[in-house]
């Protein structure tokens, strides 16, 4: 018997991409929400929408439609905000949790607080199914093929991004950056940070970089425990990246004024890039494995990011219809496994890039 899928947060930009590559690959969803009329609107646009539920994820009394078995795709971000009450729910119930979160707190709680339970209950709780961090964790996983994981002392990637145009929860998410701790990796411990600037090593095809918070640190920390794990921003002249936020200004002990930020936000129509900027929104990213002995460096080059985050999903998706589950928090790498590497080697989003060894 089928698991029932719910897509939560199913009307925003994203989610709307994932139900149509869900549509492609004949898989159907339950589309929740807290917006009748756009669940309505949702329900009529696709074919592979089989219902709606209204519920407000933050509220526990909202969430009895959570199930035993049944596949949570979570698309409504701030995770930090929202994610906590469903990720609980899951785990109560035994249903599968997944999201596309490109922030770090929400997953380094889950590691802390599920790890064991989600085994357990026979369960998976797999975060960041998106362009941030699970291509990362991917290249990571391709690299270990290669690499003997405890020779490895760093694990930094590198994203040199072509366009700036992002959808809306993405906007909100780099909104709020500064209202969570943001982590790397130092001395084999979990760390927060404030000051971005990072050293970029000799070798690599550019000069500066700037440190920001994605959950592929943590997917780092937990799989390898490395001397030291980041990630970054490549900063080239004359660009502008203060979209990135400026955590150097940032006051965690104040009170943070969360919900009137997302109340603003809320007022301003915010569009996504459509079909064509998706299509030349190209990006670079490098991920440099440091080990005792040697470096390693994968690299990719590609482009359509929002795209590529709905595959992923789709692909994670396949792998949930498979007999043998790896159960508990797992990274994207962990969780997708085979089929993950065989989609980074056969993919229309990107290509591998030859380039130097790293002296």
């Amino acid at each position: 018997m089928a698991s029932t899928t719910f897509l939560i947060g199913a009307y925003g930009y994203t989610a709307k991409l994932i139900a149509a590559k869900m549509a492609e690959a004949n898989l159907s969803f339950i589309a929740v929400g807290r917006d009748q009329s756009k669940l309505e609107q949702v329900l009529q646009g696709f074919a592979n929408c089989v219902g709606i539920i209204v519920a407000d994820c933050q509220d526990a009394a909202d969430l009895g439609f959570v199930a035993e078995g049944a596949i949570v795709v979570n698309c409504a971000g701030p995770f930090n905000l929202f994610a906590p009450q469903l990720i609980s729910k899951c785990i109560e119930v035994g249903a599968h949790y997944l999201d596309i979160t490109g922030e770090q707190e929400i997953v380094r709680q889950s590691y802390e607080h599920y790890a064991a339970l989600a085994i357990q209950k026979q369960v998976c709780i797999v975060h960041s199914m998106a362009f941030e961090s699970a291509l990362s964790d991917l290249l990571l996983s391709r690299a270990l093929q290669q690499i003997n994981p405890s020779e490895i002392e760093e694990v930094l990637s590198y994203y040199q991004l072509g366009s700036q145009q992002m959808s809306p929860g993405t906007k909100l998410t780099m909104k709020l950056a500064n209202y969570a701790p943001n982590y790397i990796v130092e001395d084999q411990c979990l760390s927060p940070f404030v000051h971005q600037a990072a050293h970029v090593p000799a070798g690599l095809p550019f000069e500066a970089a700037r440190i920001v918070p994605y959950p592929e640190v943590i997917f780092a920390y937990e799989r390898l425990k490395p001397k030291r794990a980041a990630s970054h921003f490549v900063v080239e002249q004359g660009s502008n990246l203060a979209f990135t936020g400026n955590l150097a200004q940032a006051a965690p002990k104040q009170k943070t004024p969360i919900d009137s930020i997302i109340d603003r936000f809320k007022k301003v129509v915010h569009v996504g890039p459509d079909a064509n900027a998706r299509a030349g929104q190209t990006f670079d990213l490098y991920l440099l494995v440091r080990t005792t002995h040697k470096d390693h460096m994968e690299s990719i080059a590609g482009s359509n990011m929002y795209e590529l985050t709905a595959a992923l999903v789709v692909l994670a998706l396949q792998r949930f219809g498979l007999s043998t589950l790896h159960l508990g928090v797992q990274s994207p790498g962990q969780f997708l496994g085979q089929s993950g590497l065989r989609w980074l080697a056969n993919n229309p989003y990107f290509q591998f890039k030859n380039h130097q060894p790293i002296k």
